[in-house]
């Protein structure tokens, strides 16, 4: 009776796996379910990237709060620093002001300088003192901002004289293929005068020639070779003719801008 219900067990869960396996195979073949499959990959994908896009700008970020912070502390160290020496300046100073009117007590005691000539010529002198430390102190600030207002300049002169070096490379080139075009034109040209005054003077021949002789010239003007390659001697000229002209002119308006440029 056991292994009976055992078996029916069994029987129940093959049965119950196989439909469930038809199942996922049912929804696996299901294009809507490829579908959003598709979607939650492509979602996938853009989530990773807007994850990196999101590390990269949290680490540039990062970066520019060290430097900020970095760069905080030195101004503050400098800034100390300079209070540090100012005070020192000043305690030097009142030092030197407290030796002085020791002295000045003395030699008043005997009966020099009642008047207090020194002691006012040397509170002037520390009003100087005190007063050339505060334009030295402005004086840094002033010269630490023209520092960098000329490392600005420098990089945009740096900029402008690479752009001038690659105009005038891009002149030389253009004034190079000008120059082989009006080589080139200029022996065309010649070809034809060539061409153009061997056939005058072959027409003018063969108008004063003698009645006799028309009949050898027109045998001659009738050859199927000679006159292909006069024709096509002609067509080749007058072809590359309007090429050249056209290139030269553009070449010398593209020189005109370049020099407009510069």
């Amino acid at each position: 009776m056991e292994k009976m219900k055992q078996k029916q067990l069994n029987r129940e869960k093959k049965k119950n796996k196989e439909t469930k396996k038809k199942q996922q195979s049912k929804i696996a073949t299901d294009p809507r379910v490829a579908r959003l499959n598709n979607e939650m990959n492509q979602l996938k994908q853009e989530l990773s990237k807007a994850k990196k896009q999101v590390a990269t700008v949290s680490k540039k970020r990062r970066e520019d709060k060290k430097h900020i912070r970095e760069l905080s502390q030195q101004l503050e160290r400098q800034h100390q620093q300079a209070k540090v020496e100012k005070e020192e300046m000043r305690q030097k100073v009142i030092e030197q002001q407290r030796k002085t009117e020791q002295l000045y007590q003395k030699l008043e005691e005997v009966g020099w300088d009642t008047d207090n000539h020194a002691l006012q010529e040397l509170q002037k002198r520390n009003q100087i003192i005190i007063y050339l430390l505060q334009k030295n102190s402005q004086m840094q600030h002033y010269l630490e901002r023209i520092h960098k207002e000329s490392d600005l300049l420098k990089k945009r002169n740096d900029r402008l004289n690479k752009k001038l070096e690659k105009l005038s490379n891009r002149n030389a080139t253009y004034l190079k293929i000008m120059e082989k075009k009006k080589q080139e034109l200029q022996q065309l040209s010649k070809v034809n005068q060539r061409q153009t005054e061997q056939l005058a003077k072959e027409k003018q021949n063969f108008v004063q020639a003698a009645p006799q002789d028309l009949i050898h010239a027109l045998i001659q003007q009738l050859d199927t070779q000679s006159f292909y390659k006069f024709n096509q001697l002609n067509k080749l000229f007058n072809r590359y003719q309007w090429i050249f002209e056209q290139q030269a002119n553009d070449l010398q308006y593209q020189e005109t801008n370049i020099f407009m440029v510069l």
